[in-house]
């Protein structure tokens, strides 16, 4: 492969110190999709990056591709989450599971389009007075669909009918109306099943329409039925590695 130069917009995922000089960085390209690159000198008290490298921040970096390896050789700051983070511990909580999610279930060297507008759109939304349950609700909810994981939250599993009562799940994540619940523990799925609220689910499909976070706020929503959306969602994410 011949060695290049190229640029790149990066969402900075996760940071690994490999020496007093140097660091690692999982980050998540425009173009690139997740990738590994090698920031050298970035430990340093005037190193070009400082301040540049931090996990949800998104950068328009230079990159070296040695064919091997990348190198990070310049960034200049497009978004940076700390000033609101050191203002709102919550915001910080956010962007750690934001990154985590990311850089787990994100593979190498697959671009998505789609994942990144979501996190530049969240990005945009990033305040001190932000809805950290909303935003959180919109992410994994738009990870999830565009991650081509996400069920369907108004249709039975079974018959296939729109749910006009509160339906149930399992531990996989399966929605069954209740005429299809005692039929349903003759098949091979998981049979310890909960209720859902109806509004849970109703707020989860009406999050599939909106196109950033501010979208939600005309949106009245009981607090039990952010919860009860936000543990299902977290569900759904924890089974993209199952």
């Amino acid at each position: 492969m011949q060695r290049k130069q190229f640029k790149d917009d990066l969402i900075i995922l996760k940071r690994f110190t490999i020496n007093e000089n140097d660091i690692l960085v999982n980050a998540f390209g425009r173009f690139s999709g997740k990738i590994q690159l090698k920031a050298k000198g970035s430990k340093k008290i005037l190193s070009k990056f400082t301040g540049r490298l931090e996990p949800l921040s998104i950068i328009s970096a230079e990159i070296y591709d040695s064919g091997k390896s990348y190198t990070l050789t310049n960034a200049n700051l497009k978004f940076c989450p700390l000033g609101i983070q050191e203002s709102n511990y919550e915001t910080y909580e956010l962007s750690q599971k934001i990154c985590g999610i990311l850089n787990r279930f994100l593979p190498f060297e697959e671009p998505n389009a789609k994942i990144f507008h979501l996190i530049e759109r969240i990005a945009e939304q990033y305040t001190i007075e932000q809805n950290i349950n909303k935003t959180e609700i919109f992410f994994l909810t738009k990870f999830l669909e565009f991650s081509g994981f996400l069920p369907s939250f108004s249709f039975c599993h079974d018959c296939h009918e729109k749910f006009d009562q509160n339906p149930f799940t399992n531990s996989d994540l399966i929605f069954i109306c209740p005429k299809c619940l005692p039929n349903s523990n003759n098949s091979n799925i998981n049979h310890e099943f909960q209720e859902v609220n109806l509004n849970t689910l109703k707020l989860l499909n009406y999050i599939t329409t909106c196109k950033k976070p501010a979208d939600l706020r005309p949106l009245k929503i009981p607090v039990n039925n952010n919860d009860q959306a936000r543990l299902i969602l977290n569900r759904l994410t924890n089974h993209l590695s199952s």
